[in-house]
């Protein structure tokens, strides 16, 4: 997908002083049309996603992986890492959970301390 959109954007941006010099907004209109038919081609083939919680979704990617490693321990690690600041963002946020909990997110967020 990468090398797709490189292959199709450098001879755009070579050609770049010579559409500059003649008409310059026309300039973006390949570009356009390129991530256009790049977002249909994602849009068509990306996993169906809509109407799931996002821990559903990472707990079905996390079964895809976990059935190709060799560990028999759970991983403990955050699918991804916390950005938040805030304690109110860090207590709400599911990027805190780990991958093996996520199911059970709700549940320990209300929960008294």
């Amino acid at each position: 997908m990468l090398f797709g959109s490189m292959a199709v954007n450098s001879p755009i941006v070579a050609l770049y002083p010579i559409v500059n010099s003649i008409f310059p907004p026309i300039f973006f209109v390949p570009f356009v049309i390129s991530q256009m038919i790049f977002g249909i081609y994602l849009y068509r083939h990306m996993p169906e996603t809509r109407g799931r919680a996002v821990y559903d979704i990472i707990e079905s990617l996390d079964r895809n992986v976990a059935s190709r490693t060799a560990s028999v321990t759970d991983e403990n690690t955050p699918l991804f890492k916390d950005q938040t600041e805030n304690r109110d963002g860090k207590w709400n946020s599911l990027l805190n959970t780990p991958r093996t909990r996520a199911l059970t997110f709700e549940e320990n967020s209300h929960s008294p301390n």
